[in-house]
């Protein structure tokens, strides 16, 4: 959820930032034809057609390779704390987090309203900064190495 979205002028560079209000992620990680699977199954009946069953399948151990912890984005200790202790599922001797505990619950959905805070940056836009350098040679080699930072940065996320 996009909280605010400023724009700030300084001189002739432009930048713009939004920030996210917080938000929780869990990565799930599959092998080659299990995402192939999950990938022509969503493709050829839709997301809406899925039943519950076949929702909690794709994204559990018998499905996922790995099952990421639930983390918010920014690092909030209280959120992570609650994420593990309220979205756990119990099958058998299976202990995993999952997001898909909060699907059609709203009285946990409540309880991670609350813990949601003004916290995590995702997005800076930077409009334009090579009007701060004068020698086009330079201006060049700024952006290449910023872009290259920032990807760098993503990828690491």
């Amino acid at each position: 959820m996009i909280v605010s979205r400023s724009e700030c002028n300084y001189s002739n560079t432009k930048s713009t930032v939004t920030t996210l209000a917080s938000c929780v992620l869990q990565v799930f990680v599959y092998t080659p034809q299990i995402y192939s699977k999950i990938k022509e199954r969503l493709r050829s009946r839709g997301v809406t057609d899925l039943s519950s069953t076949e929702l909690n399948n794709f994204f559990s151990p018998w499905y996922a390779e790995h099952i990421g912890a639930i983390q918010s984005a920014s690092g909030n200790a209280t959120l992570d704390e609650w994420a593990a202790r309220k979205l756990s599922v119990h099958f058998y001797f299976f202990t995993y987090g999952s997001l898909l505990k909060l699907h059609g619950n709203s009285s946990l959905l409540r309880e991670l309203d609350t813990l949601l805070l003004n916290e995590a940056l995702v997005q800076l836009e930077l409009r334009t900064m090579a009007v701060a350098f004068a020698d086009s040679a330079r201006r060049a080699w700024f952006l290449e190495v910023l872009d290259n930072y920032l990807k760098l940065w993503q990828v690491n996320m």
